[in-house]
């Protein structure tokens, strides 16, 4: 199988999720700050082949802040402090694992969204699967 790579852009409002933006608005109108990590999985929850399966964390001095994968894609919210954070987006299957750093500095009343579109081939063991896609981006309060 191929490598597993990682894509990070800029997090775009229409490509959230549904209840996801619900809860997203529901703590910027409370003046939260945390993270908020969704995970937007392309295959269904019963279809976890062992080639398909994709750990994704957001980490954090080796501490793990969210975690989602195939099994549990829903959106999970940690409290944060405000100030700098130096965050590890690692996306990973059972047997390989890569990562990639972002520093991001949040304010009181930010909210820090994380979202991933784990890889996915038609194709068993693909030599080139398509990137692992992470979203970011931090929210102002309402």
């Amino acid at each position: 199988m191929g490598e597993l790579e990682i894509e990070v852009e800029d997090l775009h409002w229409g490509r959230i999720p549904y209840f996801t933006r619900y809860r997203i608005n529901r703590r910027r109108k409370r003046r939260e700050t945390g993270l908020l990590m969704f995970t937007t999985s392309r295959t269904s929850v019963r279809h976890t082949a062992s080639r398909y399966f994709r750990i994704n964390q957001v980490r954090e001095n080796g501490e793990v802040l969210a975690e989602s994968d195939s099994q549990l894609p829903f959106s999970k919210f940690r409290r944060l402090s405000p100030g700098v954070h130096q965050l590890v987006l690692c996306s990973g299957t059972l047997t390989k694992e890569v990562s990639v750093s972002r520093e991001v500095e949040l304010k009181p009343g930010q909210l820090l969204v994380v979202g991933c579109r784990p890889s996915y081939s038609y194709r068993p063991f693909n030599k080139n699967p398509p990137p692992d896609r992470w979203s970011i981006g931090v929210l102002d309060p309402r």
